[in-house]
């Protein structure tokens, strides 16, 4: 039992979900941060449990997971779940809300991996994979009188507190240069406005997943107002928020974004496998293109196991056992852009004691 757990997890963590090619593979997917006023033991351990919540809101992407009834003991009990800790000073970036309401450090917690996983299958909450699309972050901002475009480099405040949001939800994010070539296809205005074309067509270069345009601005000694709109494909999302400080408005747009792309790839797993198919997949004429094969078909959210049926020519014959249904995994493999599907299959095989369905699938350039 405990070796088919941890293939599980091995299966699991190591998942690149469906995605264009150009998606990333997120780093601290078990880690949190939370602000701490002291280093005693006594507030470590009242915040563990804040700390597992931003964990599991990470690793499903669902800001609501923390409050399932099935997570309450995991949560309450969340310290027997730390593999280590650290602290390390705010910083020069910080919020400064927080500086004033007495926070000096980060505690910065690593919680096992494998037994958070499992807490979260058995809970039937959904788990979003490592691998994530990159999302490019167009922000308009309009300080007082100032107006510019926020650029990469360009801000070490605000690009820091960016970047500490995205690891917070595991959404990776990048700025643009807003270099010559920027400025020659958008202006201020028209990511002030949030025109799609213009920023589609500025956004093109950097090959991300998803867009995210933003509009800050603050009246004076008033609150930040945020106004954010998301492409992502056919969607288009438009959202508002109002905070006190220019952090915690720039923490609405990456939290809208992360839960609107978790709600459409997030997916629930079973621990065992419901189902097998049989893949039998065209142009593996060398080692190292079956070898891109497996690693692909094993990287899935949905694959349980894979083994090599036969082996004849350029095609192979692969066993796939899945955690899903074959319509998911059939949608999984039409958005990852590795396997092309043919228009022959649907014919049932006898493999072992089950009938499994063969799918035809040719392998890409």
């Amino acid at each position: 039992m405990a070796r088919k757990r941890t293939l599980f997890f091995l299966l699991l963590c190591s998942s690149v979900f469906s995605l264009p090619a150009l998606a990333v593979e997120i780093e601290g997917l078990y880690t949190a941060q939370v602000p701490v006023k002291t280093q005693e033991q006594r507030e470590r351990f009242q915040r563990y449990p804040e700390a597992i919540s931003q964990a599991i809101v990470k690793m499903s992407g669902d800001t609501r997971a923390p409050d399932r009834p099935e997570l309450a003991e995991v949560i309450a009990n969340g310290r027997r779940l730390v593999q280590r800790y650290h602290y390390s000073p705010l910083g020069d970036h910080a919020d400064p809300l927080l500086k004033e309401e007495g926070y000096t450090h980060k505690l910065v917690v690593l919680f096992d991996g494998e037994l958070l996983t499992q807490a979260l299958v058995q809970a039937g909450v959904p788990l979003w994979g490592r691998t994530r699309p990159e999302v490019l972050v167009w922000l308009a901002i309009e300080d007082r009188e100032v107006r510019y475009v926020l650029a990469a480099d360009a801000s070490e405040e605000l690009e820091s507190h960016l970047m500490e949001a995205s690891k917070r939800r595991g959404l990776p994010v990048l700025l643009p240069l807003m270099d010559l070539e920027d400025q020659l296809k958008v202006r201020f205005a028209d990511v002030w406005g949030g025109f799609r074309q213009p920023v589609l067509d500025a956004a093109a270069r950097y090959a991300a997943d998803a867009v995210l345009v933003g509009r800050l601005y603050r009246a004076e000694q008033g609150p930040w107002e945020a106004r954010w709109t998301l492409f992502q494909g056919r969607d288009t999302l438009h959202w508002r928020s109002t905070a006190w400080s220019q952090g915690r408005a720039i923490d609405s747009g990456i939290d809208g974004a992360a839960d609107h792309i978790a709600a459409r790839f997030a997916q629930v797993f079973s621990s065992n496998a419901n189902g097998r198919v049989v893949l039998a997949v065209a142009g593996v004429g060398d080692l190292s293109a079956y070898a891109r094969v497996m690693r692909y078909l094993q990287a899935l959210d949905a694959v349980v196991d894979v083994q090599v049926m036969e082996v004849m020519g350029d095609e192979a014959l692969f066993e796939v056992a899945i955690r899903t249904n074959r319509h998911s995994l059939v949608r999984d493999l039409a958005l990852g852009n590795v396997l092309l599907a043919m228009p022959a299959g649907g014919e049932d095989l006898q493999v072992g004691r089950h009938v499994a369905e063969r799918l035809v699938y040719r392998l890409t350039p």
